[in-house]
């Protein structure tokens, strides 16, 4: 059992399936204003393929749990983000807040993207299961959770 796989596939996962902007429709609309924000930072850093702007984005209190290093963050996270390529902006379906936690959905994605809000802030909560494509015919490595 490789970190690095783990990582990886978490990492891809985000970046893959966490883009775009959308609209407001349940919960706190400043909470909900300040999460979209946030996958619209994630979009971008993922369109610039800046592994450190992604590894800015996630939640830090579990951070160090993954990574023994911010160095190896963005190290790993440029990688991932070179390999996967020009990524689609996704429209924000919905946004559930409960408290300092969040689900996301995407238009056009199945399942949801967790967040949540330490110090007062919105990350990506990193290594659990995120959107993937609704439409995935094909099963290529490890889809029960990251």
């Amino acid at each position: 059992m490789r970190m690095t796989s783990r990582v990886a596939c978490a990492l891809v996962v985000g970046a893959l399936a966490i883009a775009g902007c959308g609209d407001d429709e349940s919960g706190n609309s400043e909470d909900e204003a300040a999460i979209e924000q946030v996958v619209v930072e994630i979009d971008r850093a993922t369109a610039d393929r800046d592994g450190a702007a992604y590894c800015d984005l996630l939640q830090p209190s579990t951070f160090f749990d993954t990574f023994t290093s911010r160095a190896r963050c963005v190290r790993e996270t440029n990688q991932i983000l070179e390999q996967a390529g020009e990524q689609p902006k996704l429209e924000v379906e919905s946004v559930a807040v409960d408290g300092d936690t969040a689900r996301v959905t995407f238009s056009g994605r199945s399942g949801e993207a967790p967040f949540i809000k330490e110090e007062g802030r919105w990350y990506l909560v990193l290594g659990q299961g995120a959107a993937e494509p609704a439409d995935s015919g094909s099963s290529s490595g490890g889809g029960d959770g990251g």
